[in-house]
């Protein structure tokens, strides 16, 4: 019998990844220097989606070894308790070659919904 999986954990990292896309646009690291509302909007999106991940099941995590959870989850604490340790240039390469990545990976498990 199969479980049915509760996607809403999925859906938010969805919603806030493509919402950090949307706010970074074609920043570049330098801009992002210079832009403190929109750094701080990426930090906290970027943020959010990794507690999102942390808050999907083991089980449903194990079965979908595509995502890299560990990087997604690490990421989030990162910016919570390393606030003074993550780089523009690591925030950058996150929303600019990580997210779009990770959007498709989550289209893929939930289709439309």
């Amino acid at each position: 019998m199969s479980r049915r999986t509760d996607h809403g954990p999925l859906r938010d990292m969805r919603h806030f990844a493509r919402e950090a896309i949307g706010v970074f646009g074609a920043a570049s690291a330098d801009e992002l220097e210079h832009d403190t509302a929109v750094h701080f909007a990426i930090r906290y999106l970027v943020m959010t989606v990794g507690e999102a991940a942390s808050r999907v099941p083991p089980e449903f995590r194990a079965a979908h070894p595509e995502i890299p959870w560990v990087d997604v989850i690490g990421m989030r604490n990162r910016l919570a308790h390393g606030y003074d340790q993550i780089s523009r240039e690591i925030l950058h390469d996150t929303v600019a070659l990580y997210l779009p990545k990770l959007v498709g990976q989550l289209d893929a498990i939930l289709g439309d919904e």
